[in-house]
Order: structure tokens, then C-alpha cells, then sequence
């Protein structure tokens, strides 16, 4: 139950970041020439506090999530580090560490090839790896889900936002 409720003050703490971010940098005043038609210099940044404000938010109600069940099945306490294998039973420090390790990896891979290979099909893999690293195991499943993921994220940042990546 500790961890749950470590999670939680870092997820308000990230949303209480993500929420400074986006006030402070909408508040800013550009100094410059501004193009009408074009991505402005708080675009990106917001995009990115939203989003962070929105996953933290999501991994908030996991934390509130556990420390429900756990009070519902009475596991107040702590209990030494190791001692138990996640929530789930499946989640070991070393699977931990392939995934992170995985992760760093598949996210490098990921932005050396973006210069060289279409945004679209390299975010869809991306996403793919991404998936069967964390654990997906439907090969359909997930091959639908990253090529809707890829198609989103392509008209979000190429169509509508036009970035030129």
C-alpha cells in the first residue's frame, strides 16, 4: 500500500507541474514576428503539459485504484522491498529493468531513425514494440491498436499541426 500511495503524491505533483507549465507558458507574451498560419512557440510545450497532466492523471486514479483494493483486502502495512512481485504477481524487479533498459533502447532506435524513415510507419513500430514490451500478447491486438496510435499521432502532428518531422 506505501507504493500506492508514493505514486499518488508523484502523480499530483506532476500534475500540479504539468499545470504550471501550461498556465505559465500561455501566459508569456512572444516577442517577434508572428505568423499566423504557423505552430506558435507555446504549442509544443502545451501539448506536452496536457499530456502530461492527462497520463499523470490516469496513473493517480491506478494509484487511488490500489490503495482501495489493498485496504478492501486489508493489506495496510508495509512489507519489506522484494517481499512481493507486484499487484498482479507478474511484475518482477527484473522485468522492470528489461523493460526500462527496452524502453531507453526502442526510444533511441526511435529518434535516430526518424530523419530516415516515414513518420507514420516508424511511430506505428514504435508503438508495436512498445505494446509487446509491456506485455500485450495479441499480435492482432496490438498491431490494430499501434496502427490507429500511428494514424492519431500523424494527423495530429503532421496534418494538423504541421511539424515538419
Amino acid at each position: 500500500m506505501r507504493e500506492h500511495v508514493e505514486d499518488l503524491i508523484l502523480a499530483v505533483v506532476l500534475i500540479a507541474l504539468g499545470a504550471f507549465v501550461y498556465i505559465d507558458i500561455n501566459q508569456t507574451q512572444q516577442v517577434g514576428i508572428v505568423v499566423i498560419e504557423s505552430v506558435s512557440f507555446a504549442t509544443m510545450p502545451s501539448i506536452y503539459a496536457v499530456l502530461l497532466v492527462a497520463l499523470a492523471t490516469l496513473y493517480g486514479a491506478n494509484s487511488i485504484r490500489g490503495i482501495v483494493l489493498a485496504i478492501g483486502r486489508r493489506e495496510i502495512g508495509d512489507s519489506p522491498i522484494g517481499e512481493h512481485s507486484g499487484e498482479d504477481g507478474g511484475t518482477s524487479r527484473r522485468m522492470a529493468a528489461v523493460r526500462t533498459l527496452g524502453t531507453i533502447v526502442a526510444l533511441a532506435v526511435y529518434v535516430g531513425l526518424l530523419e530516415y524513415v516515414n513518420f507514420l510507419a516508424l511511430t506505428t513500430a514504435f508503438l508495436f514494440v512498445m505494446f509487446r514490451l509491456y506485455g500485450q500478447k495479441s499480435l492482432v491486438h496490438t498491431g490494430t491498436v499501434a496502427a490507429i496510435g500511428g494514424i492519431v499521432f500523424h494527423v495530429l502532428f503532421i496534418v494538423v499541426l504541421k511539424l515538419p518531422i
